[in-house]
This record gives C-alpha cells, structure tokens and sequence, in this order.
C-alpha cells in the first residue's frame, strides 16, 4: 500500500499591520534598504500603548526572527545580518 502524506500548506508573507511592519516586509521581501529603520522602530516602541498586544510591534518581531529561521519563503535569510535589522532587534 502506498500512503500519500497530506498537503501542508506552505507560509506566506504576513499584512503589514503599521509602518514598522511595512518596512520590515518591504526589506525583507523586496530587498529594499534598511535605512531608517532604528528610528521607525523607536518610535513604534513609544508609540505602543501596550507592547504585548500592539500588533505592528509584534509582526515586526516575528517578521524579523520569522527571517533568521526560513519561516517565510519569500524573504532573503541572508538578510537576517544586515546591521541595521539586528540593531532593531537588540533588546
């Protein structure tokens, strides 16, 4: 008997949910630069009223370890140690 596994669908990039997720997917996605990126991750930190459940700081936060473990076929791994995407993952 020849048993067929089933189909596992494959991750897709996830919807920008603010303009820090926007510009991490644009990056990562689309190869586009980083620069600015510090910043608009600043600001997205202050903005937050919660961090746990401000949903463009967490996006961000699983796009960019999302990169250093393959989860997203569409992003470029490589990019996982552009200086400017590890600054905006320091603690």
């Amino acid at each position: 008997m020849n048993a067929t596994l089933p189909m596992v669908p494959t991750a897709t990039a996830p919807v920008a949910r603010g303009p820090l997720s926007r510009a991490l997917l644009d990056a990562l996605g689309e190869g586009e630069q980083c620069v600015g990126i510090v910043e608009l991750a600043e600001q997205a930190v202050e903005a937050a009223v919660d961090l746990l459940h401000d949903d463009d700081v967490q996006l961000s936060l699983f796009i960019l370890y999302a990169s250093a473990y393959g989860s997203i076929p569409e992003f470029d791994a490589r990019r996982e140690w552009d200086p400017q995407l590890i600054e905006v993952r320091r603690p």
